[in-house]
């Protein structure tokens, strides 16, 4: 049984590691099948520092919330409600609307001090 846990996370810790991140951000994967990622914004003070990242997909909302709610939780996150979430001082939050055939994702990450 132990040997399955530490496959599982040795396998979980591989995928993480290869993947790209979000610009401006240090451990938020980038999901497969998201592009025209880019940094909008980055907002810093003494107090926080507030980090907007934008970018389009084909997929659908819920197969971007669930990636996103699965591998966040798997990095320290905590869910506090749809799409929002909390590790330590820091939020994230990501709001997905629809633009056409495509769905544009708004990631905001807010770091304190």
């Amino acid at each position: 049984m132990k040997f399955l846990i530490f496959s599982f996370l040795f396998i979980f810790t591989i995928r993480v590691c290869a993947q790209n991140f979000l610009p401006a951000t240090e451990d938020i994967p980038q999901m497969d099948g998201l592009y025209h990622v880019e940094e909008n914004a980055t907002f810093d003070s003494p107090s926080e520092k507030m980090t907007l990242v934008s970018a389009l997909t084909k997929e659908k909302p819920k197969k971007v919330m669930q990636y996103y709610r699965q591998v966040l939780i798997n990095l320290g996150w905590s869910s506090l409600k749809n799409n929002h979430y909390v590790r330590g001082k820091d939020t994230l939050s990501l709001e997905i609307t629809p633009q056409g055939s495509t769905y544009s994702i708004q990631f905001t990450l807010v770091q304190k001090n």
